[in-house]
């Protein structure tokens, strides 16, 4: 029997276009036995949708990615947190500081660009109500202001633009504390597509093992090794950085809408086993700091 692995793709609970359960059943369709829906800055739905998991012959594990400051598309996906409601608060309070930025930035498309957007046409294009700057360049979008997203930062609201208000964004080491302190591991999403903010240049080889050694002195687990993004040469380089720092070497498809490529084939049963190896490391860590002393795990 087949056992593929995908331990990266996006639901309808975020930026993709099926549900959880349309997702489950499609990694059910194509052998995969290994899954993890990996939503942006999202995971209390998987309370829901992991009931449902049964009724597919997968091993469900949850995960969320996180956007992190520092450089262009510098992600990373936590696995097997225990305390989810946690993690989602914090995401949560995040979001709605940042929907206050957003509202700021509109002020100021009407104040230095005359363009009133209205608010609730704005929320429309937000699938929680919570409205973040993408809901604004759709929405300029829909209206004909621009031609396309990226146009919407360049020229309105990114950082050279009149209408530019930072956002509070998450550094690397708040994130690896939060994920740890809630019993899960973090991994390294998508090295290969890391981008330098000043020039926009992709990482380099040496940069991204330079960079890994780094985040291994403060607590990474892992590091995305197969993904739809890597090269023959970038995933046995990224193989042996995994290896030479000894962490769990996962990946996954990124899926996220109809033409995207569903399942990574490079992708073993044993990558999903040295994942769930390091989860069970911060479980026994986790389940030791909250339980009574007299379940403590150290005193089997």
């Amino acid at each position: 029997m087949k056992k593929g692995v995908n331990l990266h793709c996006h639901s309808t609970c975020s930026d993709g276009e099926f549900t959880p359960e349309k997702l489950m059943e499609m990694a059910d369709k194509n052998g995969i036995r290994y899954f993890a829906i990996s939503d942006h800055d999202t995971i209390l739905a998987y309370k829901e949708y992991a009931k449902k998991a049964k009724n597919y012959n997968i091993n469900l594990i949850n995960a969320i990615e996180f956007n992190v400051d520092e450089f262009k598309v510098y992600h990373f996906i936590a696995f097997g947190i225990c305390n989810l409601d946690y993690v989602e608060t914090f995401m949560k309070n995040l979001k709605e500081h940042n929907e206050a930025v957003c509202f700021k930035t509109l002020e100021k498309l009407k104040e230095h660009y005359n363009i009133d957007l209205d608010l609730n046409f704005v929320k429309s294009f937000s699938k929680d109500g919570v409205i973040d700057k993408r809901c604004i360049v759709n929405a300029m979008q829909k209206l004909n202001i621009i031609q396309n997203t990226y146009q919407g930062y360049t020229d309105y609201i990114g950082s050279t633009a009149k209408a530019y208000v930072p956002l509070r964004k998450l550094k690397v080491e708040e994130v690896i504390d939060l994920v740890h302190s809630c019993g899960g591991v973090i991994c390294w999403a998508h090295p290969c597509i890391t981008r330098h903010k000043n020039d926009n240049k992709l990482f380099s080889l040496d940069e991204i093992r330079q960079k890994a050694r780094e985040l291994k002195k403060i607590g990474l687990d892992g590091i995305e090794v197969y993904t739809a993004f890597t090269t023959a040469e970038e995933e046995a380089c990224i193989d042996s950085i995994a290896k030479e720092l000894g962490l769990a070497r996962v990946g996954g498809s990124d899926f996220h809408r109809t033409g995207d490529k569903f399942c990574q084939e490079n992708l073993k049963e044993e990558n999903y086993l040295e994942l769930v190896q390091k989860i069970k490391q911060r479980h026994k860590i986790y389940y030791n700091q909250h339980l009574p002393t007299c379940l403590s795990l150290n005193k089997e």
